[in-house]
């Protein structure tokens, strides 16, 4: 049986549990990649490789006041750095 493209997005809104778990994660635009926040998130690129998102390592990569404000920086950006750092935040339950 073929669907026509028009029922695809009701199928997609029928079963939520079947969407992209980072709909949830706000998508990089040039302005959001150039805040503040979102600059402390993407220069810590090379801290992220050299620890292979390890744990709370990778945390302590993100310039920060406190753990609470780095992981709220991670859940606003992750997106501008890729997605394998919204999966890690997702895992680690930050966001």
């Amino acid at each position: 049986m073929i669907l026509p493209l028009v029922l695809l997005p009701t199928l997609a809104l029928a079963f939520p549990g079947h969407q992209s778990p980072r709909a949830a994660f706000p998508e990089c635009t040039r302005a959001l990649a150039q805040t503040e926040n979102c600059l402390a998130v993407i220069n810590a690129n090379a801290c992220y490789n050299q620890f292979k998102f390890s744990g709370a390592t990778t945390l302590q990569c993100v310039d920060g006041k406190n753990d609470a404000d780095r992981k709220q920086k991670i859940c606003q950006c992750c997106t501008c750095v890729g997605t394998v750092m919204c999966d890690w935040a997702t895992k680690q339950k930050y966001c």
